[in-house]
């Protein structure tokens, strides 16, 4: 099943993504570098190790990310933006990280992704914010029975949007949080009442 994520702009892979019904990439621990990068491309966009690439958190709350190269990457909340050195994005995909394929981001160049093929066939595979939004929103029947066969991952994204719009009062109707509550497994009542008294 698919993940989600959004990004704004018009060079962003979130507007290139759809969803379709299709099973998340699976580890394989036989990854070659073919699998990995697409080396076939005589028109690609040439990386060096040291080159930096924009990404971003969709994940609630900060995550922190560190590299054996040394280097560490932090970002804030959803939505920040930190760029991860290219040689730490490889290494990231080629271990199957769950930085990359839960995903916790989302690598925003298009150029980079096009010569991953790992990433970019789970990219295809993915479902939007909007998409997710609109099963949030849907009647309580309809929503506990989309919820029920959806993989832990998207679950997972699901309640970090589901906080995110409570947090921004896209949600308001104490009704709607309880529901999301119950379905979700997550105390939401606590965090609208928590949010209410800020």
């Amino acid at each position: 099943m698919p993940i989600c994520y959004e990004r704004k702009g018009e060079n962003n892979m979130a507007r290139q993504m759809k969803k379709v019904a299709s099973n998340t990439a699976n580890t394989n621990d036989s990854v070659t570098e073919d699998d990995v990068i697409n080396t076939n491309d005589s028109k690609k966009v040439s990386f060096s190790d040291h080159d930096y690439i924009l990404c971003h958190s969709i994940i609630a709350g900060g995550l922190h990310i560190n590299c054996r190269s040394g280097n560490f990457y932090y970002f804030k909340k959803y939505g920040s933006e930190q760029e991860i050195e290219y040689r730490d994005l490889v290494e990231l995909i080629r271990k199957h990280s769950d930085h990359i394929f839960v995903p916790r981001i989302i690598i925003d160049d298009p150029d980079f992704v096009d010569q991953m093929p790992m990433v970019k066939n789970f990219y295809d595979s993915m479902y939007t914010v909007n998409d997710l939004r609109e099963i949030i929103g849907l009647p309580e029947d309809d929503l506990r029975k989309a919820v029920a066969g959806m993989p832990n991952e998207i679950k997972s994204t699901m309640k970090s949007l589901a906080a995110t719009m409570i947090d921004t009062g896209e949600i308001d109707s104490i009704k709607r949080v309880h529901l999301l509550t119950e379905v979700f497994d997550t105390d939401f009542v606590f965090l609208s009442e928590l949010l209410s008294k800020g």
